[in-house]
């Protein structure tokens, strides 16, 4: 013959029981958000860091393209459609220059901590 046994707990413990799953679960959670913050940053900073050579690039074949026109250099590497014009590699440049100096105090950016929750750290 089996006993089946039914044991009361008062709310309290399996309210703490809750809490401290939802605790762990946060404490997982904010792990997981710096280390994707802190991944995040360093892709932000990599991708500024590599936008400066391309604009030059840019600007250097736009130069190119427009010293081609007036004939003091060679012919340019593209002879026909959009990228044929000195004016479209001079605003890519431009652009990009523009996008570098927007996006570079972004990418730099730390997590703030109050006074209050660094205590508890």
């Amino acid at each position: 013959m089996s006993v089946v046994r039914i044991i009361l707990q008062p709310a309290g413990l399996r309210a703490l029981a809750l809490a401290e799953k939802n605790a762990k679960f946060v404490t997982k959670l904010q792990h997981w958000m710096d280390r994707t913050f802190t991944m995040l940053t360093k892709a932000g900073e990599l991708f500024v860091a590599l936008i400066n050579p391309v604009a030059l690039l840019a600007l250097a074949l736009g130069l190119w393209r427009l010293t081609s026109d007036i004939g003091w250099t060679s012919t340019f590497l593209v002879s026909d459609g959009l990228f044929s014009h000195w004016q479209v590699w001079i605003v890519l440049a431009l652009g990009l220059k523009a996008a570098t100096t927007f996006l570079a105090p972004k990418a730099r950016v730390t997590p703030k901590i109050s006074e209050e929750n660094s205590a508890r750290v």
